[in-house]
């Protein structure tokens, strides 16, 4: 499953944070019936994010026109320190993402083995590549909204990506 984590050090009190974040979040925009099928333009009002703020945590999933199997679930933490509030942020798939992959990569392999074909191979790849191709730069794009809304100073101490 491909994961993306970061932390921020920001000098701000985690309430401010956490008011920031909130004005990030919105509802979901109400579609017409002539949208949902054409699809429609994003709008000056649409929200950035979706989801929800408490205390000190938050979840949310960027706000996009159209679906994406690919948009990164974000999870995120406030840690006070000293110097104001840590912001723990971890960016994964829907779960339910991985469980197909894994159906599909075994599905392909068992064919692979058994014809010793290299079509299903290649489509294993295919698929990895599809994995890490659309959600990296999903991940990076909300990874850049967050961090421009939380303070244009914020300080990166440690940043991770992984897949697992």
């Amino acid at each position: 499953m491909p994961l993306y984590w970061f932390q921020l050090d920001a000098p701000d009190p985690a309430a401010i944070i956490t008011q920031r974040i909130r004005g990030l979040i919105g509802p979901e925009p109400a579609l017409t019936i002539k949208e949902f099928f054409l699809g429609r333009d994003a709008r000056a009002g649409d929200p950035v994010f979706l989801g929800s703020v408490q205390e000190c945590s938050f979840s949310l999933r960027r706000y996009i026109r159209g679906r994406n199997s690919f948009l990164p679930m974000i999870r995120g933490r406030l840690i006070p320190i000293k110097t104001g509030t840590r912001v723990r942020v971890v960016m994964f798939t829907h779960p339910l993402l991985p469980v197909l992959m894994l159906l599909w990569f075994g599905a392909l392999g068992r064919y692979a083995f058994t014809t010793r074909a290299m079509t299903p191979l290649l489509m294993c790849l295919f698929g990895a590549g599809l994995v890490v191709f659309c959600f990296f730069p999903e991940a990076l794009k909300a990874k850049k909204l967050l961090v421009s809304a939380l303070a244009p100073t914020l300080q990166s101490p440690e940043r991770t990506a992984s897949i697992s």
